[in-house]
Protein backbone atom coordinates (compact mmCIF):
# COMPACT_ATOMS: atom_id res chain seq x y z
CA UNK A 1 0.00 0.00 0.00
CA UNK A 2 1.55 3.63 -0.92
CA UNK A 3 0.61 6.39 1.21
CA UNK A 4 0.97 9.86 -0.20
CA UNK A 5 1.43 12.71 2.52
CA UNK A 6 0.27 16.31 1.54
CA UNK A 7 -0.33 19.65 3.13
CA UNK A 8 -3.99 20.59 3.03
CA UNK A 9 -5.74 23.39 1.25
CA UNK A 10 -8.59 24.95 1.27
CA UNK A 11 -10.31 22.70 -1.34
CA UNK A 12 -9.63 19.72 0.76
CA UNK A 13 -12.04 21.16 3.38
CA UNK A 14 -14.97 18.35 2.46
CA UNK A 15 -12.54 15.10 2.26
CA UNK A 16 -11.41 16.41 5.45
CA UNK A 17 -14.94 17.18 6.96
CA UNK A 18 -16.03 13.29 5.36
CA UNK A 19 -13.22 11.46 7.49
CA UNK A 20 -13.80 13.15 10.44
CA UNK A 21 -17.36 12.58 10.45
CA UNK A 22 -17.05 8.77 9.99
CA UNK A 23 -14.03 8.36 12.26
CA UNK A 24 -16.31 10.10 14.94
CA UNK A 25 -19.54 7.97 14.47
CA UNK A 26 -17.14 5.01 14.59
CA UNK A 27 -14.56 5.91 17.32
CA UNK A 28 -16.74 7.51 20.03
CA UNK A 29 -19.61 4.78 19.65
CA UNK A 30 -20.35 4.27 23.26
CA UNK A 31 -18.48 7.04 24.28
CA UNK A 32 -20.36 10.13 23.17
CA UNK A 33 -24.06 9.67 22.73
CA UNK A 34 -25.41 8.24 20.03
CA UNK A 35 -27.57 11.20 19.46
CA UNK A 36 -25.01 13.39 18.50
CA UNK A 37 -22.88 11.68 16.33
CA UNK A 38 -25.53 10.71 14.37
CA UNK A 39 -26.25 14.40 13.94
CA UNK A 40 -22.88 15.01 12.78
CA UNK A 41 -23.01 16.62 9.48
CA UNK A 42 -20.33 16.83 6.92
CA UNK A 43 -21.49 20.28 5.25
CA UNK A 44 -21.17 21.70 9.05
CA UNK A 45 -17.71 20.31 9.49
CA UNK A 46 -16.63 21.39 5.80
CA UNK A 47 -17.47 25.37 6.45
CA UNK A 48 -15.80 25.05 9.81
CA UNK A 49 -12.93 23.21 8.32
CA UNK A 50 -12.82 25.43 5.63
CA UNK A 51 -12.81 28.67 7.63
CA UNK A 52 -9.99 26.66 9.90
CA UNK A 53 -7.62 26.20 6.83
CA UNK A 54 -8.04 29.93 5.08
CA UNK A 55 -6.99 31.21 8.49
CA UNK A 56 -4.05 29.12 8.83
CA UNK A 57 -3.62 28.62 12.09
CA UNK A 58 -2.67 25.01 11.97
CA UNK A 59 -1.10 22.84 9.70
CA UNK A 60 -3.13 19.78 8.11
CA UNK A 61 -1.26 16.83 6.20
CA UNK A 62 -3.40 14.23 4.05
CA UNK A 63 -2.86 10.95 4.05
CA UNK A 64 -4.25 9.50 0.30
CA UNK A 65 -4.27 5.64 -1.02
CA UNK A 66 -4.38 5.38 -4.42
CA UNK A 67 -5.44 8.87 -4.79
CA UNK A 68 -8.71 8.76 -2.04
CA UNK A 69 -7.82 10.92 1.05
CA UNK A 70 -7.86 8.19 4.24
CA UNK A 71 -6.66 10.34 7.17
CA UNK A 72 -5.78 13.53 8.46
CA UNK A 73 -3.43 15.07 11.33
CA UNK A 74 -3.52 18.91 12.50
CA UNK A 75 -0.73 20.38 14.51
CA UNK A 76 0.78 23.12 15.37
CA UNK A 77 1.78 25.39 18.39
CA UNK A 78 0.54 24.16 21.87
CA UNK A 79 -1.96 25.69 23.28
CA UNK A 80 -2.17 24.67 26.90
CA UNK A 81 -0.94 27.74 29.19
CA UNK A 82 1.63 25.40 31.04
CA UNK A 83 3.56 24.73 28.09
CA UNK A 84 6.26 27.06 26.56
CA UNK A 85 7.38 27.71 23.27
CA UNK A 86 9.19 24.62 22.87
CA UNK A 87 6.05 22.76 22.76
CA UNK A 88 4.08 21.79 19.83
CA UNK A 89 0.74 19.88 20.10
CA UNK A 90 -0.95 17.39 17.61
CA UNK A 91 -5.00 18.50 17.56
CA UNK A 92 -6.13 16.10 16.14
CA UNK A 93 -5.42 12.72 13.95
CA UNK A 94 -8.29 10.57 12.12
CA UNK A 95 -8.50 7.69 9.64
CA UNK A 96 -11.30 6.34 7.68
CA UNK A 97 -12.30 3.18 10.10
CA UNK A 98 -11.67 0.93 6.90
CA UNK A 99 -7.72 2.32 7.20
CA UNK A 100 -7.24 1.56 10.81
CA UNK A 101 -4.41 -0.38 12.05
CA UNK A 102 -3.21 -0.42 8.95
CA UNK A 103 0.01 2.00 10.08
CA UNK A 104 -0.94 5.20 8.07
CA UNK A 105 -1.59 6.98 12.06
CA UNK A 106 2.23 6.35 12.76
CA UNK A 107 2.78 7.84 9.13
CA UNK A 108 1.02 10.76 9.72
CA UNK A 109 2.18 11.20 13.24
CA UNK A 110 5.61 10.63 12.12
CA UNK A 111 5.53 13.77 9.63
CA UNK A 112 3.76 16.31 12.01
CA UNK A 113 6.56 15.38 14.29
CA UNK A 114 8.98 16.06 11.60
CA UNK A 115 7.44 19.15 10.66
CA UNK A 116 7.26 20.97 14.27
CA UNK A 117 10.84 19.54 14.74
CA UNK A 118 11.69 21.59 11.66
CA UNK A 119 9.73 24.11 13.39
CA UNK A 120 11.37 24.52 16.37
CA UNK A 121 9.61 22.52 18.32
CA UNK A 122 10.89 20.15 20.98
CA UNK A 123 8.61 18.27 22.68
CA UNK A 124 4.69 17.66 21.61
CA UNK A 125 1.67 17.36 23.50
CA UNK A 126 -1.83 16.10 22.50
CA UNK A 127 -5.12 15.15 24.08
CA UNK A 128 -7.36 12.07 24.19
CA UNK A 129 -10.85 11.17 25.30
CA UNK A 130 -9.92 8.96 28.66
CA UNK A 131 -12.34 6.60 27.24
CA UNK A 132 -11.20 5.94 23.88
CA UNK A 133 -8.82 3.19 24.65
CA UNK A 134 -7.85 2.44 21.00
CA UNK A 135 -6.19 5.67 20.62
CA UNK A 136 -4.75 5.63 23.77
CA UNK A 137 -3.16 2.11 23.19
CA UNK A 138 -2.16 3.59 19.73
CA UNK A 139 -0.32 6.70 21.31
CA UNK A 140 1.54 4.82 23.39
CA UNK A 141 2.60 2.59 20.69
CA UNK A 142 4.48 5.16 18.99
CA UNK A 143 6.04 6.76 21.93
CA UNK A 144 3.64 9.28 23.65
CA UNK A 145 3.46 9.01 27.73
CA UNK A 146 0.41 10.32 29.89
CA UNK A 147 1.66 13.33 31.88
CA UNK A 148 -0.76 12.96 33.98
CA UNK A 149 -2.76 16.44 33.14
CA UNK A 150 -6.79 15.97 32.72
CA UNK A 151 -9.39 18.02 31.91
CA UNK A 152 -13.35 18.20 31.99
CA UNK A 153 -15.19 18.96 28.87
CA UNK A 154 -18.85 18.10 27.46
CA UNK A 155 -19.83 16.66 23.93
CA UNK A 156 -23.24 16.26 23.08
CA UNK A 157 -24.35 17.16 26.81
CA UNK A 158 -22.10 14.28 28.12
CA UNK A 159 -19.06 15.27 30.53
CA UNK A 160 -16.05 13.78 29.39
CA UNK A 161 -12.36 13.66 29.99
CA UNK A 162 -9.82 13.93 27.91
CA UNK A 163 -6.03 13.18 29.25
CA UNK A 164 -2.27 14.53 28.06
CA UNK A 165 0.25 12.72 26.58
CA UNK A 166 3.21 13.97 25.59
CA UNK A 167 6.61 12.98 24.08
CA UNK A 168 10.30 14.86 22.65
CA UNK A 169 10.59 15.07 19.47
CA UNK A 170 14.55 14.28 19.51
CA UNK A 171 13.75 11.10 20.50
CA UNK A 172 10.98 10.25 17.86
CA UNK A 173 13.32 11.85 14.73
CA UNK A 174 16.46 9.28 16.48
CA UNK A 175 13.54 6.30 16.26
CA UNK A 176 12.49 7.26 13.54
CA UNK A 177 15.72 6.90 11.44
CA UNK A 178 16.14 3.99 13.23
CA UNK A 179 13.51 2.37 12.03
CA UNK A 180 13.80 3.36 8.55
CA UNK A 181 17.87 2.33 8.24
CA UNK A 182 16.70 -0.74 9.09
CA UNK A 183 13.44 -1.07 6.84
CA UNK A 184 16.29 -0.19 3.90
CA UNK A 185 18.59 -2.95 4.92
CA UNK A 186 15.25 -5.40 5.15
CA UNK A 187 14.79 -4.35 1.09
CA UNK A 188 17.83 -4.71 -0.39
Amino acid sequence: MNVDIREASVDDAEAIATVHVSSWQAAYEGIIPEAFLKDLSVAARAKSWRAALEAGKLRVLLASVDGALVGWIAFGACRDADKDNEWGEVEALYLSPGFWERGIGRILSDAACQRLHQAGYTQVALWVLAENRRAIAFYERIGFVSDQASKDIVIGGAPLTEVRFCRGLTEQLATQRTNQEAEKCEYR
